[in-house]
């Protein structure tokens, strides 16, 4: 088991999951705006967003990788939601995710959560590579992660089954040389 640090950074706090969190995550996992990018339903009751949760703690129990809440540190309140998973240590590369709450949208507060969290991949577990995959209609993920210095490889057909379909999804990319020019 790997144990999930607190990352700092200007407005936010990036902490583990908590139970206490579920309550702010269900105003989240319930939001079709927000959920549409990623594959899945809103939730509906508590019970999926805790399980959710325990989903998140088991992920680094199984160092697969890492989720963190992210709490701005105005309100103490939780706004979402990053980490990295498919962890690939002998090739020292993994994914990225993230969700934000809809009033949280267009204040740059997603892209100094994903800041951190690269400082992290890149600095502190010395991974090479950093993947996004992220739906082709999901314009405003795409930006933030150009913005960060992204590159778009190409597009992954039919590389995901949700909500009873296929879809495809665009392999980005960052590499640990690249973010060092930042």
């Amino acid at each position: 088991m790997i144990e999930i640090p607190t990352l700092p950074s200007a407005r936010l706090v990036l902490r583990k999951p908590m139970e206490k969190d579920a309550i702010d995550q269900l105003e989240l996992f319930r939001d079709p705006e927000v959920m549409r990018f990623h594959g899945e339903e809103p939730y509906q009751s508590l019970q999926e967003v805790k399980d959710e949760i325990n989903a998140f703690v088991e992920l680094a129990e199984t160092e697969e990788g890492m989720i963190w809440m992210i709490i701005l540190k105005e309100t103490d309140q939780c706004i979402g939601d990053i980490g990295f998973f498919k962890w690939d240590k002998a090739n020292f590369r993994c994914e990225i995710g993230f969700k934000l709450k809809r009033d949280c949208w267009g204040k740059g507060l997603m892209s100094e959560a994903v800041t951190t969290i690269l400082d992290f991949l890149f600095n502190e577990l010395n991974l090479n590579r950093v993947e996004g995959l992220v739906d082709p209609n999901n314009l405003p993920s795409q930006k933030l992660l150009r913005r960060l210095g992204f590159q778009m490889e190409g597009i992954l057909r039919d590389y995901e089954f949700e909500k009873g379909r296929f879809g495809d999804l665009q392999m980005n990319s960052l590499l640990k040389r690249e973010w060092k020019k930042q």
